[in-house]
């Protein structure tokens, strides 16, 4: 869990790129479940495409994305594959 972390850490580090003082930029918003299910990262990608920033929303497909999402021009919705899940079970 503590690579994941870090690397979503860098994932959004390396997308949020500043522009013009007027917002413009580029956001990327990583949901990590079923982007029709998560109300409050969608809020998140619709909030700063209201401050003119161009946002790429990545998350699992499954339900519906909420209309905001997929009708503003400046969001884009990616789907992801979900992978099976890993055991940290095994010891070495």
């Amino acid at each position: 869990m503590g690579i994941a972390i870090i690397f979503l850490s860098v994932l959004l580090l390396l997308t949020l790129r500043n522009g013009s003082q007027t917002g413009e930029g580029l956001v990327t918003v990583l949901v990590l479940g079923d982007i029709g299910r998560s109300p409050r990262m969608s809020n998140h990608s619709i909030s700063f495409a209201k401050e003119g920033y161009e946002v790429q929303h990545v998350g699992y497909g499954g339900t519906v994305p909420h209309k905001n999402l997929t009708t503003n021009q400046k969001i884009t919705v990616y789907h992801v594959m979900e992978i099976g899940r890993a055991s940290c079970r095994e010891r070495v």
